[in-house]
């Protein structure tokens, strides 16, 4: 993404030093005073140039880590504002545009989020946490399509990402693919076994398909789904009851 992050400022130091030591008249007697003269202007140019971008990163990076500890607060309007200012500086990292977008999520507005995350792919189009966080908040906005797509591309990455596939799954069921949801959130949860959400989201999910197959009119397949919801649900007692009763009424004759 060279040059549109940041430009290291070791990068210009080392060009100044690289710039004096080829034109340095006193080491270089041949060489004409009166071009030293004119160049040693630009030269001041290019250190101006890097205190000027050593102030700017250092005021950058005392905003994103006043938003990280904020993070740790779960501080999300701190966090907003925050990475607000250290973009202002410049896009010395740009995760700040992914942060905010968590910030902009956790406060409701996902349309937002969406458009922070999009700067960010545009630094690192195969930044995976960015692709994951898409797919999230396609989700929440319930363009299950949109999310499916770029969740897609998030486990062609990685392969094991746990949250993806769990996104993924939500993503599924958005879409009325039960059977896609089950297999989608199963990886998730093999990936990461005491993850307690992934385990909730994989027993609704076999709820869902349980209840697509009684439409259907497969008791077999519906008694199968509703059985592993019971195998595997350790949430509310009410949802496991209602779960029970719906499987007892497909055995009564």
């Amino acid at each position: 993404s060279f040059p549109r992050e940041r430009i290291a400022i070791t990068l210009l130091f080392w060009t100044l030093i690289t710039f004096i030591a080829i034109f340095d008249a006193e080491s270089r007697p041949s060489m004409r005073q009166s071009f030293w003269a004119r160049t040693r202007w630009l030269a001041l140019a290019v250190v101006l140039l890097c205190v000027g971008m050593s102030v700017k990163a250092h005021r950058f990076d005392q905003h994103f880590a006043r938003a990280s500890k904020a993070i740790d607060r779960n501080d999300w309007n701190q966090v907003l504002r925050e990475t607000s200012k250290a973009i202002d500086y410049g896009i010395f990292d740009p995760q700040a545009y992914l942060v905010r977008g968590v910030a902009h999520a956790n406060l409701g507005n996902f349309s937002l989020a969406l458009k922070d995350n999009a700067q960010t792919l545009k630094y690192h189009p195969n930044f995976l946490n960015a692709l994951n966080n898409s797919g999230l908040y396609y989700n929440s906005l319930q363009q299950y399509q949109k999310a499916q797509d770029v969740l897609l591309q998030a486990i062609q990455i990685h392969a094991k990402h746990p949250d993806a596939y769990a996104n993924l799954g939500i993503s599924y069921q958005g879409l009325k693919q039960f059977d896609r949801s089950v297999e989608a959130l199963k990886t998730a949860f093999e990936l990461e076994p005491n993850n307690v959400a992934i385990r909730a989201y994989l027993g609704r999910a076999y709820n869902s398909q349980g209840d697509s197959y009684v439409r259907q009119g497969n008791s077999a397949k519906a008694i199968e789904s509703f059985d592993n919801f019971l195998n595997i649900w350790q949430g509310d007692a009410q949802s496991r009851e209602t779960v029970e009763q719906k499987r007892r009424a497909l055995e009564t004759p």
